[in-house]
């Protein structure tokens, strides 16, 4: 593969919407939908279930905020998140927020076990 083959792949790779280039970046459909969705009940001091997601750092090379991020995506995906009790919230809203937070997830996941290894 020629040198400018390579280049432009890596170059596609890194412009992809809301693709994120680097693991401590929220994608911003996954920011929108939290800000919209989220923050009434889990911000500030009396934030629920002490989950406050404006001061949740995005950073996953702590593996404390990759768990707590993977948490969040398991719950808005098993629907248990936004609540039954709250505003509805549009399918495609939620299945945008999966899907970016996902790609997301795995971008780290994918970088740490080619970093690191798998164990």
């Amino acid at each position: 593969m020629s040198l400018r083959v390579l280049l432009s792949i890596c170059f596609i790779g890194l412009t992809s919407v809301d693709s994120p280039a680097a693991d401590n970046i929220l994608p911003a459909t996954a920011t929108s939908f939290l800000k919209a969705e989220c923050f009434d009940c889990h911000s500030g001091s009396d934030a629920e279930a002490a989950l406050d997601l404006q001061q949740l750092s995005p950073d996953l090379s702590r593996r404390t905020n990759f768990a707590k991020w993977v948490r969040i995506f398991d719950r808005v995906a098993a629907g248990e998140m936004p609540p039954q009790d709250s505003a509805t919230v549009a399918p495609d809203k939620s299945s945008e927020f999966l899907r970016a937070t996902g790609q997301w997830l795995k971008h780290h996941e994918r970088n740490q076990n080619e970093t690191l290894g798998r164990v």
